[in-house]
């Protein structure tokens, strides 16, 4: 997800058996299991209509789709308590308040030890993990046909956050990350990861991961986040 892998999408279906989350194995019965409930879809605050982006881009159904899942990630984790935060694409462009370009996945931020429990409600509402993907290093799911990553934050003595699972576990993050005020696309708000903290990932990228030169797109990225920085939303 993160890395763009692509591959056959399964149907959506009820969860049952067993399934590794997180660090423990999470064992959901599919008779007893209790979804949360969320509000009526009409207070899911999901902008109906044609999505018509700032830049002049009708907005496709995937991205729909992909909003509707933040929804319910945002009313889900609100709901048990659990804070997440958008990262990645989409956290720029609900800092942003519009859809600039296509997305391939939809990434967020949750610490490692609620990960097992963000994971239980989501599957219990028919998500379905991403066996592609190791688990240990990040919790990928699919809600329908939507790609869903999640990556684990840590703690420092501190408090502070940090990398929270993989070769980089442990790495300090960028100050202030999970300090930014909510963003928002049409009624719909969101918490993302700081606008200063995007940057930061965008422009270091190329040298932490010198197999994945800076794309164009994160090109693009760089330029907008910038200009929003520069207006005073630094959170």
């Amino acid at each position: 997800m993160a890395g763009g892998t692509t591959g056959p999408v399964p149907a959506r279906q009820a969860p049952e058996g067993l399934y590794a989350v997180g660090v423990r194995t999470l064992t959901l019965d599919p008779r007893s299991a209790r979804p949360l409930p969320l509000p009526h879809p009409d207070r899911l605050r999901v902008p109906r209509g044609p999505l018509i982006s700032r830049y002049g881009r009708l907005v496709d159904e995937l991205a729909r789709r992909q909003v509707a899942s933040i929804a319910e990630v945002v009313a889900v984790a609100g709901a048990a308590g659990i804070p997440v935060w958008l990262r990645g694409g989409w956290a720029m462009d609900f800092q942003l308040g519009t859809v600039t370009r296509p997305h391939l996945d939809v990434d967020w931020y949750c610490w490692r030890d609620d990960a097992d429990r963000l994971a239980g409600l989501l599957l219990a509402r028919g998500w379905l993990p991403d066996r592609r993907m190791p688990v240990e290093s990040q919790l990928d799911l699919f809600a329908a046909d939507v790609e869903v990553s999640v990556a684990y934050l840590g703690r420092d003595a501190a408090g502070r956050p940090t990398v929270g699972a993989g070769s980089w576990a442990g790495t300090p993050l960028p100050a202030g990350m999970l300090d930014a005020p909510p963003g928002r696309i049409g009624p719909l708000t969101a918490p993302t990861i700081s606008v200063a903290a995007q940057i930061e990932f965008k422009q270091m990228y190329p040298v932490w991961m010198p197999e994945r030169p800076r794309r164009p797109k994160d090109a693009d990225d760089l330029v907008r986040l910038r200009e929003l920085d520069g207006h005073g939303v630094t959170g």
